[in-house]
């Protein structure tokens, strides 16, 4: 192999290499984090939807394990008061069959018989719990968050209400949301 060939592969590797790397997430990044998803949980009970808009992933958001729907479509929902927006906000609107089928293939969401909004009020205290995802090739840190309510609730409504968040360009994004029963 030539000097050329050797220096070309070996920069190769080290843009990308495919040895395990040191993993993103910080401990220091728990505290930001924790911030963030509070701020996202006002702004869902107080039905503060550009904020909630605000806090979106640049590539959109995933419901349950779905494709992300991109942001776009998400604002467009939100505008018209249908689709993610009801999830979100309004319960009265949840049910209409258009709407529903956003996240009818996830099992707890698809039994949620109100919306994120609604739940949230209901709850009482909450307790969240902040786990980084261990993605030691990522070049970024992933973590999710659950929310659980304190108090006992009904067997048909979801016991948590999962985050999920990306660190991106020295931000917190919030990138999927689903539901446990």
């Amino acid at each position: 192999m030539s000097r050329l060939g050797a220096g070309i592969l070996l920069s190769i590797l080290s843009a990308n290499p495919c040895w395990p790397q040191k993993n993103p997430c910080r401990p220091e990044l728990s505290e930001p984090l924790r911030v963030k998803t509070l701020s996202l949980i006002h702004s869902i009970v107080v039905a503060n939807t550009e904020s909630v808009l605000k806090a979106f992933g640049s590539e959109g958001i995933m419901i349950g394990d779905s494709s992300p729907i991109p942001l776009a479509a998400v604002r467009r929902q939100f505008a018209v008061k249908e689709g993610l927006f009801c999830l979100f906000f309004d319960s009265a609107c949840m049910d209409k069959p258009s709407n529903r089928s956003l996240w009818s293939d996830d099992r707890a969401l698809r039994a949620l018989s109100g919306s994120f909004r609604e739940w949230l009020k209901r709850a009482g205290n909450l307790n969240l719990e902040i786990n980084f995802l261990d993605a030691p090739v990522a070049r970024y840190c992933m973590a999710a968050v659950q929310v659980s309510q304190s108090t006992s609730i009904p067997a048909s409504v979801p016991a948590t209400i999962d985050f999920g968040f990306v660190y991106l360009r020295g931000s917190w994004e919030f990138t999927q949301i689903g539901a446990m029963p």
